[in-house]
């Protein structure tokens, strides 16, 4: 992400500050929000007891002042602010934003919408609201790569939160392939012996060659998935000639 302060992008539209769609004040949702709570009532007795809590999705408002020089061109840009929030059918899109003193941040949900207000058109001024539901509410930085130069590696995300949004690529030594995350206490294992290289996807829990070819059947019955927490990860590997981790660092 290349964004100044004070500056967004969705949909290949950049927003905010020195662009014509000027943040007209702050951006809403990026506070923690509240846990989907799973307590249960103590039957005759005062109060609940705890259950899970988990994040839901994030909701973030971003108020526009769309700033033209007439009416046209306002209408102009209001339309290429409305394809930047159209709906997006089966896959989640990235959102991004820059505020100062944080890096650039990326929620990944869908575009719900953008609220007009025409009463300045005349003016070349539109009023806007747009609304995007970050469907994982974690936010994260831009990619880190990380060698796996030796048989034990300590990972870092630099997050403060855990991250599945990360890729594995190995390649085989000509024996069994195993990825063991120390700290999770769970492995990535192969069936039998491999020499071709393999992609690993931990979000979304597929293998594939560097073609694309689905691969997941060679994955072994007792195969386990972990994340990266936040901070050191120490991952070894055996049967394995090289290997990469290509992480997102996540964010509260």
């Amino acid at each position: 992400m290349t964004l100044a302060d004070w500056q967004g992008e969705l949909g290949g539209l950049t927003f905010g500050a020195g662009t014509l769609y000027e943040l007209t004040g702050p951006v809403g949702g990026l506070g923690t929000p509240a846990p989907r709570t799973s307590d249960v009532d103590r039957g005759a007795h005062p109060g609940e007891v705890s259950g899970l809590d988990v994040l839901p999705r994030r909701v973030l408002t971003v108020p526009f002042g769309v700033n033209a020089t007439t009416a046209t061109q306002a209408m102009g840009l209001v339309q290429a602010l409305k394809e930047a929030w159209a709906e997006s059918a089966l896959v989640d899109v990235a959102f991004s934003l820059q505020l100062p003193g944080m890096t650039a941040r990326r929620w990944y949900g869908r575009p719900r919408g953008i609220d007009l207000e025409l009463d300045s058109l005349s003016e070349g001024w539109v009023e806007a609201l747009g609304t995007f539901e970050a469907l994982d509410p974690y936010a994260y930085g831009d990619p880190v790569v990380v060698p796996l130069t030796t048989t034990s590696t300590v990972v870092t995300n630099p997050g403060d939160a855990p991250t599945d949004r990360f890729t594995i690529e190995i390649t085989g030594a000509g024996g069994t392939p195993v990825l063991t995350n120390s700290g999770a206490d769970a492995s990535i294992r192969w069936a039998a012996a491999l020499t071709g290289t393999r992609n690993i996807d931990l979000r979304a829990r597929t293998v594939a060659t560097t073609g694309g070819a689905d691969k997941y059947s060679e994955l072994s019955p007792s195969n386990e998935w972990w994340d990266l927490q936040a901070g050191g990860n120490t991952i070894t590997r055996s049967g394995i000639s090289a290997a990469s981790i290509t992480l997102e660092p996540a964010y509260r």
